[in-house]
């Protein structure tokens, strides 16, 4: 198995970087263990869009040799002192799916579960690598006999382009892992026993439904905040970038009617698709998620919390990774007001680190 749902690497570290390659920015986060306490050391993003001569904001695809001179930029830029990583993988370039299985030993599922994937992963078994874990008995799944099986999956193309990332940054690789466990990881536990994770980015948004502290469902939603920024452009006649500006400075608070509609326009696809993963989970295991954690830098829109409370009717909470890390007291504000945006890099980070 490729380990990508192990919790945490098996070798110690006492400081790692955790990184997240989005398709807008690039964010990293870097964090020490002292006296078994994880002490933020340095954190910092980067917006990709420059690299090609977009805009700041822009949602781009980068060469790798443009991806390595931006990160090593971003480390450069933060300070970042240690070459011990965590990559986050992109959603978009992964599986995940929770099956279920006749009760086996755990040798026998060596053999079931390439077998069973099969019937779930849309491409060749050859093109990926394959990993699983058994979920615990938490949830009514309809037959009780059965075991609950989450396989993962992800190209061997994105492996090897990572590969060839820690390579060319002199970064040592010590985790690679799905983004959906390092945001689930960075958001923090909370006190409901079922609950989502919303992380928004600039072309995608995902969603994932936690229960047991474990990943039961993932979905990826071909809508982001970048679609929001362009709408406007086009449709009030601004630049992209004045666009962008008006996004984060007044988002679903504006006072403007026409900004008001088009941003909905955008979050009425999401709140349908997320209602859709809700209902799916609640008809397959009898219980609903009873909270929904925002992260992502498409979550600091304001007025947005208050949307999706009201859309969704449950609890909507932004993630803040740093709540969990030893910063200093005049920091704490500032932390918390992006934490959401740094979640799936606190995640990777700390799965980097031995708990």
């Amino acid at each position: 198995m490729a380990g990508f749902l192990n919790l945490f690497s098996s070798k110690k570290n006492t400081k790692a970087v955790g990184i997240d390659i989005g398709s807008s920015a690039i964010k990293v986060v870097e964090i020490e263990v002292v006296d078994d306490v994880a002490k933020l050391v340095t954190y910092g993003s980067l917006a990709l869009g420059p690299y090609v001569g977009k805009e700041v904001g822009r949602a781009v695809v980068l060469t790798r040799e443009k991806t390595s001179e931006a990160l090593i930029d971003l480390l450069k830029e933060a300070g970042v002192d240690t070459i011990n990583a965590g990559f986050a993988l992109p959603l978009r370039s992964s599986f995940l799916r929770t099956i279920d299985v006749p009760p086996v030993s755990t040798k026998d599922l060596e053999t079931v579960i390439p077998t069973e994937s099969r019937k779930y992963i849309p491409i060749p078994i050859g093109e990926v690598a394959l990993d699983w874990m058994v979920l615990p008995k938490l949830l009514n799944s309809g037959d009780s006999s059965r075991m609950n099986i989450l396989i993962s999956a992800v190209y061997n193309e994105t492996l090897e382009s990572f590969d060839t990332l820690s390579l060319m940054t002199g970064l040592k690789k010590e985790v690679l892992e799905i983004e959906a466990f390092s945001a689930m990881r960075g958001a923090g536990f909370i006190q409901s026993p079922v609950y989502m994770v919303c992380d928004i980015g600039a072309s995608l948004t995902k969603v994932s439904v936690v229960a047991g502290q474990f990943i039961w469902l993932a979905h990826t939603i071909n809508k982001g905040s970048q679609e929001i920024t362009l709408n406007l452009s086009k449709n009030l006649g601004v630049t992209v970038e004045e666009a962008e500006i008006l996004k984060r400075e007044e988002g679903l608070l504006t006072k403007n009617e026409d900004v008001k509609s088009i941003i909905n326009l955008v979050f009425s696809n999401v709140f349908l698709e997320i209602k859709r993963v809700s209902s799916l989970f609640e008809e397959r295991y009898k219980q609903k998620p009873e909270a929904l954690i925002l992260a992502g830098g498409g979550s600091l829109m304001k007025g947005l919390a208050e949307i999706m409370k009201n859309e969704l009717s449950i609890e909507v909470l932004h993630a803040d990774p740093f709540s969990r890390m030893a910063i200093l007291d005049v920091l704490k504000p500032v932390l918390k007001e992006v934490g959401p945006e740094f979640t799936v890099a606190s995640g990777v980070a700390l799965r980097a680190l031995e708990n």
